[in-house]
């Protein structure tokens, strides 16, 4: 099987930086969109593992996902608040997590497990 995990960085203003020069209008979803379809038909993974994915960008990939032959897994939820885009125009309350689509010829999915990595540390670690 191949693996990819992919940080697609959320389109919230949550998940970028105040002080980058890089500013989230900048970089338009739809556009972001067309690119990552385009990556990921070249990668030819067999699961993906998106990160950062909101429940509107989830809303966009699943159909896409889903005419390849992928199935979706699971969205590992974190709560987004309510934010205005450049327009001033107001966007509503998110989650974000990570979204895993399996291609369906290759394996079935049995069971499977939302967690943390934090959840195995010690706090001594």
């Amino acid at each position: 099987l191949k693996i990819v995990s992919y940080n697609i960085l959320m389109h919230h203003p949550h998940g970028w930086g105040k002080n980058w020069d890089a500013k989230i209008e900048d970089f338009p979803w739809p556009a972001r969109l067309a690119k990552f379809k385009e990556e990921f038909e070249q990668m030819r993974a067999d699961v993906l593992c998106l990160q950062e994915v909101t429940t509107p960008m989830l809303h966009d990939l699943q159909p896409w996902f889903q005419e390849q032959g992928f199935a979706f897994v699971s969205l590992m939820p974190k709560f987004l608040p309510q934010w205005e885009n450049d327009k001033g125009q107001s966007q509503e309350a998110s989650v974000h997590g990570m979204a895993t689509f399996v291609r369906d010829e290759k394996a079935d999915v049995l069971d499977y497990c939302c967690c943390y990595a934090r959840d195995f540390l010690t706090e001594a670690e």
